[in-house]
């Protein structure tokens, strides 16, 4: 298997397939059955962006809905790819602080959040399905000193100890785990 890719790129199932899903080289997003060794699907970036580029992706599967999540800049989109002939981009979320620098996606309560680490230290965790912040944005990898370096470089998602959780590594030399609010179970998600 040879996938050309311009960036990140993320793993995962959707459509009980594996896939990777990355930028393409020609731009656009692209969706690669890893079985088939071919494109599942490809996506033309979603209008609304406050800036168009987009670097870090994610897939998550809530029952029998597919949902590619793609981030970049300020901004988080969603794309409903159930059917992947008629995939289908949600309004773009914007996020508060800083250019997002990494992005996690996880099903917690039936539900899909996303989690996004910025270049200013903040942790934003999104319920995906109707685009709020349940918590946060937290910035305790935020340094107090000026000119300290505080960006959130990696995200993700685990359980611990029958919780949901999210981890975190920081420019400020700390790894951080966050205990995640309780998402509710929801048909739209």
């Amino acid at each position: 298997m040879a996938l050309e890719c311009g960036g990140s790129v993320a793993a995962g199932t959707l459509w009980g397939r594996p896939v990777i899903a990355s930028i393409g080289v020609q731009g656009g997003i692209l969706v690669w059955d890893i079985e088939e060794d071919g494109p599942a699907v490809e996506l033309d970036e979603p209008d609304g962006l406050d800036d168009p580029a987009l670097g870090h992706f994610a897939v998550a599967t809530v029952d029998d809905r597919a949902f590619v999540v793609a981030a970049g800049e300020r901004n988080i989109a969603v794309c409903d790819v159930s059917d992947p002939d008629a995939p289908v981009w949600a309004d773009p979320l914007s996020v508060p602080g800083g250019g997002i620098e990494c992005l996690d996606v996880a099903v917690v309560g039936g539900r899909t959040i996303a989690a996004t680490g910025g270049q200013d230290g903040a942790l934003c965790v999104w319920d995906v399905a109707d685009g709020r912040l349940p918590a946060g944005p937290d910035t305790a990898h935020r340094s107090g000193e000026r000119d300290a370096l505080s960006e959130v470089f990696a995200v993700r998602f685990t359980e611990l100890n029958g919780r949901s959780a999210a981890i975190t590594a920081g420019r400020d030399g700390t790894v951080r785990v966050w205990n995640l609010p309780e998402f509710g179970s929801d048909e739209h998600a």
